[in-house]
């Protein structure tokens, strides 16, 4: 594991090699020299695990034997990214999935007629992750600029109705979804959008992820990754234990230090 530092006040693991960081600052509270946050939203935001784990108890019960990770890796990386780019049904992907796994056409009918409702109901009852909310706010105060950049079903219309349900959507500046650009990460021209969107520099961007792909893409595309919520094999340039982590590496933005 090449992780050469740990923050032991502000929790915080940074990667050897990362373009933007230095050992040194590394070993103390330095915040970096950053102009933006880009946040996926799944697990990171919001808990976007609930649906999974409840739709894996049912297809368990049809004796589906399987492990979460390893199902939901297959579903995402294989099955999704036409959904996320608009050009395919979730329903039909996961249809699609389920008989490749080996479920019958009479089994998979079943799956989806209970619980095509109840993930609308888990979409409706989504609640911000532990210290969303007042970690945003206080990036906010401190003049961060900040935007959300998603693989989604949903447009950024939608996806904006989601944070303000959250009680966050005034923290951020843009909202990008994969649904209305075509384009879902990890390819490059996913974080182009959110880049551009914020003006300023990739290597001056943080992006917060806890999806191992999605830290790649944003590393490749010159971002600053930042693993949240994640064991010690989905590292980024800084793994964070808390989204709360984040308000100490990330001082007050360099315009308003500049205005005051």
């Amino acid at each position: 594991m090449d992780v050469i530092g740990f923050n032991s006040a502000k929790h915080a693991r940074y990667r050897a090699g990362s373009h933007e960081l230095r050992a040194a600052r590394s070993m103390c509270n330095v915040p970096l020299d950053t102009t933006g946050i880009v946040f996926s939203v799944g697990g990171v935001l919001y808990d976007d695990s609930i649906w999974n784990r409840w739709l894996l108890q049912q297809l368990t019960k049809l004796g589906l034997q399987t492990q979460y990770q390893a199902f939901f890796q297959v579903l995402e990386n294989e099955y999704l990214p036409e959904v996320y780019c608009g050009q395919r049904d979730y329903w039909q992907a996961l249809r699609a999935y389920l008989f490749s796994v080996g479920l019958s056409r009479g089994q998979v009918d079943e799956i989806e007629a209970t619980t095509s409702g109840r993930r609308l109901r888990f979409e409706q009852e989504i609640r911000p992750m532990p210290g969303v909310r007042a970690t945003l706010a206080l990036l906010s105060t401190r003049g961060i600029p900040m935007a959300v950049l998603c693989n989604a079903v949903d447009s950024a219309k939608e996806l904006g109705g989601k944070l303000q349900s959250l009680g966050i959507s005034q923290h951020f500046q843009h909202v990008v979804s994969s649904r209305d650009t075509g384009v879902a990460m990890p390819a490059p021209e996913s974080y182009h959008s959110a880049i551009q969107a914020l003006q300023t520099r990739p290597g001056k961007l943080l992006f917060v992820s806890h999806d191992r792909r999605e830290l790649q893409g944003a590393r490749a595309a010159g971002m600053i990754s930042v693993a949240i919520h994640v064991d010690e094999q989905i590292a980024g340039d800084i793994c964070l234990d808390r989204i709360d982590d984040l308000t100490g590496l990330v001082g007050v933005s360099p315009t308003r230090a500049k205005a005051g």
